[in-house]
């Protein structure tokens, strides 16, 4: 964008080495059960990591959580950002981990 903008500005940084300021990944959570979902039990340990930033419920207390089959029923995405890529890459194994069976709590489908 920079060299349509500011062409002069652009040209004057174009061989300086890149430099990454910081790390970050996005974690998109799988549910493997069905039903109406009662809370996330373990959300509070993923809002504890050192490189968490935020998330985005696509599913709250009270609606009904499908099976994550694709993107369009993934549950929860996490943020994860830090100055040391090491640490995202702990947190976003960690987040990987707690992600599972123990992750919902879910009441399930009559009949089911």
């Amino acid at each position: 964008m920079q060299a349509y903008t500011d062409p002069e500005a652009f040209l004057a940084d174009v061989d300086t080495p890149y430099r990454a300021d910081g790390h970050a990944a996005m974690a998109f959570l799988a549910s493997p059960l069905e039903g109406r979902l009662r809370s996330y039990p373990l959300l509070g340990e993923v809002e504890r990591l050192a490189s968490y930033q935020g998330m985005a419920l696509r599913v709250t207390p009270g609606q009904r959580l499908r099976r994550t089959v694709d993107d369009g029923t993934e549950p929860v995405t996490v943020g994860l950002a830090h100055a040391d890529a090491a640490t995202v890459e702990k947190d976003f194994q960690t987040v990987c981990y707690l992600d599972g069976y123990g992750f919902y709590d879910v009441e399930p489908d009559q009949g089911a």
